[in-house]
């Protein structure tokens, strides 16, 4: 017997799960910001560089303990990674947390992201390990625009 498991996540995301009775699911959520500061989040598919992201840390999140040779976006690791404060929640700059910042090559998401359209709304899912082996994700969306 399967049961339907949702979790609103911030910014009012709905996530539902299927997971068979009787089986624990933990899983630690994070707040994810692609392209910081930028609220539209446009993703050209036709970029030739790299996708920013960030994994926001709060009063109550401490991103220092996300393990990131673990995380991947759509299943695609990063280049590289930071520990800096760029963003708040929302739209807002730096908040006076640190945030786990990403670089994505931007073509192996788009190649993961299959077929879309100009004008598409998509979410990105994020997940990665904290240190000891916890798992952890996250989404935000993106606006795909195809600029030649």
């Amino acid at each position: 017997m399967m049961r339907l498991l949702k979790l609103t996540v911030a910014l009012g995301l709905v996530v539902a799960v299927l997971i068979p009775a009787g089986v624990a699911l933990s899983v630690v959520l994070a707040d994810v910001d692609i392209k910081p500061m930028s609220c539209s989040n446009p993703l050209n598919v036709n970029s030739k560089g790299v996708l920013p992201v960030a994994i926001l840390g709060g009063e109550l999140w401490d991103v220092t303990v996300v393990d990131p040779a673990t995380v991947e976006l759509e299943g695609v690791a990063p280049l590289g990674w930071a520990l800096e404060d760029v963003a708040g929640p929302g739209c807002s700059g730096p908040d006076g947390y640190l945030d786990l910042t990403l670089k994505f090559e931007t073509q192996e998401i788009v190649e993961e992201l299959g077929a879309v359209n100009d004008g598409d709304v998509v979410f990105l899912y994020l997940t990665g390990n904290l240190f000891g082996g916890a798992p952890m994700g996250g989404a935000d969306e993106v606006w795909i625009i195809k600029k030649t």
